[in-house]
């Protein structure tokens, strides 16, 4: 059975090398297809999406967050997603969820607002 493939737009990853990911079909997992510093190869490494109840917790604090600062969670979502270079929330790697909360706790918005 083959799975259906989306290929992703390249994203920039930490070190400021390229990657073009591939989400498989409807899971929750995406895979790494070339990397800036082997880009004449694929690799396989396979990354999941946070999970339904990481999801959750992310989002109740992006709202909590927005409520104490008085700003709209959409833009708590957007500076999560720009931060970790990504087009929705849902699309966080799983590695990311722990430093994706400890950036919510620490979020500064006037650093977002100016």
């Amino acid at each position: 059975m083959s799975q259906d493939v989306e290929r992703n737009s390249p994203s920039v990853t930490r070190d400021g090398t390229k990657a073009l990911f591939e989400t498989l079909g409807s899971s929750n997992v995406i895979r790494l297809k070339t990397s800036g510093h082997a880009a004449d190869r694929i690799a396989c490494q396979q990354m999941k999406f946070v999970d339904e109840n990481q999801l959750k917790a992310i989002n109740a604090m992006a709202a909590y967050v927005a409520y104490n600062k008085h700003i709209e969670q959409s833009l708590v979502q957007v500076s999560v997603e720009t931060r970790f270079g990504v087009d929705k929330v849902e699309k966080l790697p799983q590695k990311n969820y722990e430093e994706t909360i400890r950036f919510l706790v620490d979020l500064c918005v006037e650093e977002l607002l100016n």
